[in-house]
Order: C-alpha cells, then structure tokens, then sequence
C-alpha cells in the first residue's frame, strides 16, 4: 500500500509538550501504533520531538504499513558543517518517512519550503506543508508535496477546528490546491480537537486531519484516537 492509497489519514504532532517527550512519546507512538493496527483503512502518522525520532521510528513494534513517523521539521540544507541543524539525511537515517514543513510554530522562506520539499523528493521522504490561508495553499501546492494542511494560525490549540469556525477557508483552500495539482493531498489542521471536527473536516472534502494538544493531553490518548478514526467511517 502507497501513502495515497489509504482512505483518510491522521497526523499527530507531538510538538513538545512535557506529556510526548522521552517514554511519554514511546506511550503516545504506543497507544497511536495500536489504532492504527486495528484500522488498516485508516494512515496514521505521528511526528514527535526530534530527539525521540530514532527510539521510535526504528522501534521494531511500530513497523505497520498504515503507521509512519515523520519528523517535525527539518532544513534544507545538505548533511555537513551545521551545527544544530537537523538536515534531511539525519531524519532518514533515524527512520522518518517523512517530515511537516513550515508549520506556523517553524515558519520558512518560500525559497526554503522549495527547497526542502525538492530534497525530499529526492532522498524518498514525503512532504506535509502546511500554509496559513488558501492562498498560500495554492502556492505551497506548486511545489508538489505529498500533502497541503490548511492550518490558520490563530485557531491552532484554540480549540475551534476551522472546518466548523470557518468552513470557507477549508472549502476554498481545498479547491486551490487541487487546481494546481490534483494529486496533492489535502488536509485540515488549527483546533481539531473532536470526533465532530474530524467529521466537519472530511464532509468538506479533507483526505485528512492534522492535530496535536487534543491527542497529546487527553486522559486516554487511545480512546480519544479510537473516536477520531469512526468519524472517517
């Protein structure tokens, strides 16, 4: 199975909260990897904070076809005299299959989005990009990565999902994205937080979901994961 043949996927971003770093992440890539065994129609990707990428994207226990790391970020640049600098050679020899570019909480130049997504390519690693309004959607889309994520700043960990907050947003972003390459994933990020987000999400034509705190802080991170993936149904 490719990255394009899954029905609906969903991202989690770890960031770095105290609840998703060192063994908390191994729990999160646990209970995450577990879903996403039970529901083999369903891609679920999880990027956590780059010092635990290598203990889990390597892990032997979360080698499942539906379930992929991806890094948060990484730069552009090529492996070599960069000092605290995480190239893309070093997230693929760590394990990741992938990476988030240009998340609003790690903005880039247009020239770095470029380039970065050109070298991955290049090295076999898929691309999230994600962009702050249709517009830059459409822009971002130009550079075919694997996937686009509409994420408007201002809703990110609020709690409103733009798919229920502003609709228009999701629709017209969809729309510009799939203009410029149809082949190009399209998802939705900024405040999902429930099973009804998610369902708002795709009922406006998302092919996934993007979120972090909601999963990061909840009680049962896998309960709340399990609720998610029955709203794709």
């Amino acid at each position: 199975m490719t990255f394009n043949t899954f029905n609906k996927t969903i991202a989690l971003n770890f960031k770095t909260f105290p609840q998703a770093l060192g063994e908390h992440a191994v729990r999160l890539a646990r209970a995450a990897h577990d879903v996403a065994v039970a529901n083999p129609h369903v891609l679920v990707i999880i990027a956590p904070a780059t010092p635990d990428l290598h203990a889990i994207a390597r892990a032997t226990e979360f080698h499942s076809k539906n379930f992929m790391v991806f890094a948060q970020h990484a730069d552009a640049l090529e492996a070599g005299q960069h000092t605290g600098s995480v190239p893309l050679e070093a997230v693929r020899a760590a394990g990741a299959r992938g990476v988030f570019v240009n998340h609003s909480e790690k903005r880039l130049t247009r020239d770095a989005i470029e380039k970065t997504v050109s070298r991955a390519r290049t090295l076999e690693l898929k691309t999230l990009v994600c962009a702050e309004s249709p517009r830059e959607s459409r822009e971002l889309a130009r550079f075919a990565p694997w996937a686009v994520a509409v994420e408007p700043p201002e809703l990110i960990g609020s709690g409103v999902s733009v798919s229920t907050a502003r609709p228009e947003v999701v629709k017209n972003a969809l729309v510009e994205v799939k203009n410029v390459n149809s082949s190009v994933l399209f998802f939705v990020g900024a405040g999902v937080s429930n099973a009804d987000d998610v369902r708002a999400a795709t009922s406006l034509g998302a092919e996934g979901v993007l979120l972090a705190s909601a999963f990061v802080k909840s009680r049962e991170p896998k309960n709340f994961l399990k609720e998610l993936v029955k709203a794709l149904e």
